[in-house]
């Protein structure tokens, strides 16, 4: 039976449905291993007009079977058969009835080699890629170098414009369009390596020394100085840790082999005159001489010197006040009075532009009645006193307690004993003159913490002294001469016992020899030390009410 086209093969097979018809339409393989014909399966794919899937295999399949209808006319012609039919065979029909399966050839024909034209057309065009390949890379390469060369905004900008045209010509980005596009981000950075037109070669290098070069010489002597500071620190880092490497042995080792070091005795402060001795203050109302900033020791030797020319006694030492007074301090309250009446002829011509009164004529006003609790800083009660009471300003340091308020532990003693503790005290003021202390006595009060407390002279010299180290009156410890200190129950020096452990030893007294402690204020000695004290105050009072300008009818009245 003839077969005109490749449908009729594919009708053959009624018990395949559709989908099965369709693959074997279009799987020419699977029609060439079933039909056992070749001459038969390209017959029907030469009469088939139907379109067929544009696959690669089937496409390469069609190539094949184009080649080897071309084998098969020449051989037809060979063999002088002018007609090819294809009869199949009655035994056995084309298609099997069965389900189609894929069936493995056993012999699958050759591949043919591609016919010379489209084998031409092949390397024609990997030549034409290889050349486009080619053109792109000196394309990049080229722009590498103008972006180099680029000389100003223009000519950069030029570049760029020409790598996007032809981004936008071949839409491939590699990898050397990436590096001429960082070339140009740095050319604009940096872009005072770019000579402006008006510009020459010359004159753009010395700028770019000029500006360059400050900053350069200020980061390397910075960077100098951060590295010695680390070199610095490196080397006592370094010491360090070679002294904490050191036993305590090698630490004691070194220590004996190097000689002691001879002790040099500090001078001490010559000691505070006593209670009962006067003190002379010089106070300058302009300008300090030279004198008055010189060491005390000059001071001394200078007014010394003065002095014994005159015939006049010497004093003991100096020490300054404030920034505008200072006190000579005589050997005895005899000397201090010679001194005083004798003030015209050795004062002036020392300490030019002074004046001179003794130490109990200063300007300290005791105000009374201060509660303990309003008082929290000096500062701000000096700064309430010449807020409240201009006229008796400015004030002269910072005020002091004349007897300072009990802690919270001795005001808890007080209370656990049955008595009460002192809720205020009293305050002293250093005034600028004994006139402005007057005129506070006239009124009598003052205004300050919200109250008006009551005012007197204040005398903070006329108070007992008691040193705590040999427990003698008349100095503190600071100024004390006694090298070993004394106990204040058994009257001994601290030898074999501490001063804070208490002593078994009888009791004895240091001043008076009585069976008290030294510190008691039963003391025969410190009582008539007060009596001496309220002796020399009342006078005080007397001669310098007085003396005063300002009537003072409460004070006068107070003393009666």
């Amino acid at each position: 039976m003839a077969v005109s086209s490749f449908g009729q093969i594919a009708a053959e097979s009624k018990t395949q449905n559709s989908a099965e018809v369709e693959l074997v339409m279009f799987d020419p393989p699977t029609i060439m291993s079933k039909s056992k014909d070749k001459n038969k399966f390209l017959a029907a794919i030469s009469t088939d007009s139907r379109p067929r899937p544009t696959t690669r295999k089937t496409k390469a399949a069609a190539d094949a079977a184009q080649l080897a209808a071309v084998s098969a006319d020449n051989s037809a012609a060979t063999s002088s058969t002018t007609t090819v039919t294809a009869v199949a065979p009655t035994t056995s029909p084309v298609l099997p009835p069965s389900p189609i399966s894929p069936v493995a050839v056993d012999h699958p024909p050759a591949p043919s080699k591609p016919p010379p034209e489209r084998a031409g057309r092949t390397a024609q065009s990997k030549q034409l890629q290889a050349e486009a390949l080619r053109a792109k890379k000196e394309f990049l390469s080229s722009s590498r170098v103008r972006v180099d060369d680029a000389d100003s905004f223009d000519a950069l900008a030029l570049v760029f414009g020409d790598v996007l045209k032809w981004l936008h010509s071949s839409g491939a980005i590699t990898q050397e369009f990436w590096k001429v596009l960082s070339a140009i981000q740095e050319r604009l950075v940096n872009h005072v390596t770019i000579v402006r037109e008006s510009e020459t070669t010359s004159s753009f290098s010395a700028l770019l020394l000029q500006t360059v070069t400050p900053s350069l010489k200020q980061l390397s002597e910075k960077s100098e100085a951060q590295h010695k500071a680390i070199t610095s620190l490196s080397k006592e880092l370094a010491s360090i840790k070679t002294e904490k490497a050191l036993s305590y042995a090698a630490v004691a080792a070194a220590a004996a082999a190097k000689p002691p070091a001879p002790s040099v005795p500090k001078p001490k402060p010559p000691p505070l005159p006593s209670p009962s001795d006067e003190r002379i203050l010089v106070r300058f109302d302009g300008d300090v001489p030279s004198l008055f900033n010189a060491p005390y020791s000059e001071i001394v030797a200078t007014v010394n010197k003065h002095l014994v020319s005159l015939s006049l006694p010497s004093v003991l030492y100096a020490t300054k006040q404030n920034d505008s007074s200072i006190f000579l301090v005589p050997a005895s309250a005899a000397d201090t009075q010679v001194l005083d009446k004798e003030w015209s002829r050795w004062g002036p011509s020392i300490f030019p532009g002074s004046r001179i009164a003794p130490v109990a004529l200063h300007s300290h006003l005791q105000v009374n009645g201060i509660l303990f609790r309003d008082v929290t800083d000096m500062r701000e009660l000096k700064r309430e006193f010449e807020l409240r009471n201009p006229d008796l300003g400015p004030v002269t340091g910072l005020p002091t307690w004349v007897n300072r308020p009990p802690s919270e532990a001795q005001a808890a003693a007080i209370s656990a004993s049955g008595r009460k503790p002192k809720l205020a005290g009293s305050v002293y003021f250093l005034l600028q003159s004994r006139d402005k202390v007057d005129l506070a006595l006239s009124r009598g009060r003052i205004v300050l913490c919200s109250t008006s407390p009551t005012v007197a002279r204040g005398f903070p010299h006329l108070r007992i002294s008691q040193c705590w180290g040999c427990y003698k009156y008349g100095h503190t410890k600071a100024r004390c001469n006694v090298k070993a200190p004394s106990c204040a129950v058994c009257a001994k020096p601290v030898g074999d016992h501490s001063p804070t452990t208490p002593c078994s030893g009888p009791v004895a007294c240091l001043n008076c020899g009585g069976k008290h402690r030294a510190d008691s204020y039963s003391c025969p000695k410190r009582k008539e030390l007060l009596v001496t004290l309220a002796g020399r105050m009342k006078d005080l009072h007397e001669s310098l009410d007085k003396s005063s300008i300002h009537p003072l009818p409460f004070i006068q009245q107070h003393a009666h």
